[in-house]
């Protein structure tokens, strides 16, 4: 080892609530080996170790009291230097690396990642990924893997958590924890690693294992392990005495380096070198974070008046310090793999999206159908948003699409073409074809009308006069007037014979509704009123409001059977388009050619201006709607997952500390966002199939709607499909893409609020 790797001071300051915990103007800490770190509980020992690993920072500007000298950290190692410097007040670090061969810059979280491994005081580990995960983290931030898995089992085993791997924080003991945050220090396997308390929960044959651990690995030979120093924060004298080969210490925010390379320091000498009138025992001055939450009060280091009394308190370590561990049968030494030169290798993509997921998951889950509070909230928030923007969408959209399909019903949207100025009016059979030829492919049918004068007979011998229309087997309002009903004469090729009546007629004729026979005559078909006629009985009214209809076969073909020139007039051409938003293109197209007049166009189109203010006012009711539940959902569902990440702060602030990169934070909550999204989207889908569509569509076809457009259309039984009525695809897709999108940005920007703070800031107060 270099016996020039050290660490260099200049102007480090750090004051807590107006008061300076340290003030060194300029010091050195040799890395040589381990390195303990003593001083009174509150002396500033958690600070420096903080500021030494650029978790938190030293006083910049106006707080320090050398404003002119910047804050600087020199890291000398045996390859490479390394400069931290604090040029402004902004708290960021200037960091710049000097190597072989090359000079560069770093940001902070490399900068970590490449030269620390720390131990906290708390184990920090986090509560979402296993005891196995906890300790590949500094690897898997690497996207690096062990080789051999069954090393760190070996290595756990010989710590007394072999059986622990597969288990979360909240099933294990708080010394087993610790030394599951230890290895993980061990594990990343860094030039320099740092320990503030870390042997505080842990029992002394434990600590001793650990600390040999250390111990043989700095005087290793050929470079298996890249540590060169540990430096190290501790309250027990008993260890210290052993292991450390530097003492530091902190005094009156001063530092001072001792050698105890032999080893040759009692207790009652090592604390003496705390002997300082000027320092007073918990002190106000202490940073957060040396007194609170430690494990130690001041007497946790008694003064050597004390020690000196009671010699035996030197010999062993106090019952306190010990884990539930230490009742077990201790291992044999050596007998586990060193976490120290465990050989690595790339993760797999597997090995990486199992890590990840577990941690989304366990985020959502504590366990199989064990879902946390924090999910159910958003779950269930998410879940009733949705299905609330749905059934909006869903009423408007269908209330719209209902009244165009029923306005689009053949026997009320059709077009009722006449003849024109230029051909007299009078229409011929000719104008058929030009006006079919014309329109070809855009319409649905195009059909002639002859409007017959027919006789109808009562039962009761009873006659009457009705016009009656014709019309063709193909004629699309045919589906609409028979609904279910089937009658051969309307499709059969050779027996047309028939009438399709309204029961309202038949009933004026003493006709009831049971009966399918009627006695007609017209155009010298039935002179003698001997034969019966079949019928259909029809409750929905008949197109351009008549009576009775009847094939055009049936109507035309007395006239060919007779032999007579003379054919009855063509009343009109019928064009029905396809829907009754092409009445209008159709309507101009016919009119462009001056030859054809349109009867009464002025009632289609004052039904399309009825279905277009209904729509309109639709969007803003469905716009309103839209901003006011996104805002809901993001006050509502923001405070719910800052209360989630607030809550894991701590483990946040120490994968920072590890150099965590914001991609990893990224891809955790990515997952989760893709967690809840996921089951958030099959509820809701699956109460809004099954429930919240075929109700709307029910109170569609039973409600008043039509009664608007007048009752000869809301009397129409035009059979509307659900399937007609469905929220186009592009809008649900809107609805669930957004709603992911939404609940990632406020994931995404809150774990970006949270990862650019300090880790210091994370683990101890926001």
């Amino acid at each position: 080892m270099s016996q020039d790797a050290k660490i260099v001071l200049t102007n480090i300051c750090k004051t807590y609530n107006g008061s300076r915990v340290l003030d060194i103007e300029s010091a050195e800490i040799p890395l040589e080996g381990i390195i303990a770190i003593i001083g009174w509980s509150g002396s500033g020992k958690s600070t420096l170790l903080n500021i030494l690993s650029l978790i938190d920072q030293p006083d910049t500007g106006d707080k320090n009291p050398r404003p002119q000298i910047p804050p600087k950290i020199e890291i000398h190692l045996p390859d490479e230097n390394y400069l931290i410097e604090y040029r402004d007040s902004s708290g960021s670090p200037h960091i710049i690396r000097y190597g072989t061969h090359k000079v560069e810059l770093m940001d902070e979280r490399t900068f970590r990642r490449r030269l620390f491994g720390y131990v906290f005081q708390e184990h920090y580990l986090h509560p979402n990924l296993n005891i196995e995960h906890n300790i590949k983290t500094p690897l898997i931030i690497r996207s690096k893997t062990l080789s051999e898995s069954n090393d760190l089992l070996k290595v756990c085993d010989g710590l007394g958590i072999g059986g622990q791997l597969g288990h979360y924080v909240n099933e294990v003991s708080g010394g087993q924890a610790q030394r599951v945050s230890i290895l993980r220090a061990m594990l990343k396997n860094c030039p320099i690693i740092f320990g503030d308390e870390l042997t505080s929960n842990i029992d002394y044959k434990r600590a001793s294992q650990i600390l040999d651990e250390f111990e043989t690995a700095l005087a290793r030979e050929g470079r298996e392990s890249r540590i060169i120093s540990f430096v190290w924060a501790s309250h027990d004298i008993h260890l210290i005495q052993k292991y450390a080969r530097k003492i530091i210490t902190i005094k009156s925010g001063k530092i001072q380096c001792h050698d105890n390379e032999d080893r040759t320091r009692d207790a009652n000498a090592i604390m003496a070198l705390l002997d300082d009138s000027s320092q007073t025992m918990g002190d106000a001055s202490a940073a957060p974070g040396d007194s609170e939450n430690s494990g130690h009060s001041a007497a946790d280091i008694p003064s050597p008046e004390k020690i000196s009394e009671r010699p035996g308190d030197l010999q062993e370590p106090s019952a306190e310090n010990t884990d539930s561990a230490s009742v077990n049968p201790e291992p044999q030494e050596n007998t586990c793999a060193s976490p120290l030169n465990m050989s690595q290798k790339n993760a797999t993509m597997g090995e990486l999206i199992r890590y990840y997921s577990s941690y989304a998951y366990r985020d959502m889950f504590k366990g199989v159908c064990r879902p946390t509070v924090d999910f159910c909230v958003i779950f269930l928030s998410v879940t009733f948003v949705i299905l609330f923007l749905l059934s909006i969408l869903k009423i408007s959209y269908a209330s719209h699409k209902y009244l165009e399909l029923k306005m689009s019903d053949p026997r009320i949207n059709s077009l009722e073409v006449m003849g024109g100025e230029r051909i007299a009016g009078e229409l011929e059979e000719k104008h058929f074809f030009e006006i079919k030829d014309l329109l070809r492919d855009c319409v649905r049918y195009v059909t002639p009308i002859y409007y017959a004068r027919v006789t109808m007979m009562g039962l009761t011998r009873r006659q009457l006069q009705v016009n009656a229309c014709t019309f063709r087997k193909d004629d699309p309002t045919i589906r609409e007037i028979l609904g279910n009903s089937h009658a051969p004469f309307v499709t059969d090729d050779k027996n047309w014979k028939g009438l399709i009546i309204r029961k309202d007629a038949a009933a004026r004729y003493g006709y009831g509704e049971d009966q399918n026979e009627v006695l007609i005559k017209f155009n010298y078909f039935n002179d003698q009123a001997e034969e019966m006629i079949p019928m259909i009985q029809v409750d929905t009214p008949l197109p351009f409001n008549r009576k009775m209809m009847m094939r055009e076969e049936f109507y035309l073909g007395y006239y060919k059977k007779l032999g007579l020139e003379v054919k009855p007039e063509l009343h009109y051409i019928i064009v029905y388009p396809e829907n009754i938003y092409d009445t209008v293109r159709i309507k101009n197209k016919i009119e462009g050619t001056r030859i054809f007049d349109i009867n009464e166009a002025f009632k289609v189109l004052n039904k399309i201006k009825i279905i277009n203010e209904i729509r309109a006012q639709s969007v803003v009711f469905v716009n309103l709607s839209i901003f006011a539940i996104a805002l809901i959902l993001l006050s509502f569902i923001f405070v719910t997952i800052y209360r989630n990440m607030r809550k894991k702060r701590k483990e946040i602030g120490v994968f920072l500390a590890y150099g965590m990169e914001k991609g990893s934070f990224y891809i955790f909550y990515l997952l989760e966002a893709l967690i809840v999204s996921l089951f958030t989207f099959a509820v809701s889908l699956t109460a809004y199939k099954y429930a919240i569509e075929p109700m709307i569509n029910e109170r569609l076809e039973r409600g008043s709607l039509l009664d608007i457009m007048g009752k000869d259309i809301s009397s129409m039984n035009t059979v509307i499909p659900p399937e007609a009525l469905k929220i186009p695809f592009e809008w649900m897709a809107c609805v669930y893409g957004g709603t992911y999108l939404l609940l990632l940005m406020l994931f995404l920007s809150l774990i970006y609020y949270f990862t650019s703070k300090k880790p210091i800031r994370l683990m101890r107060d926001l």
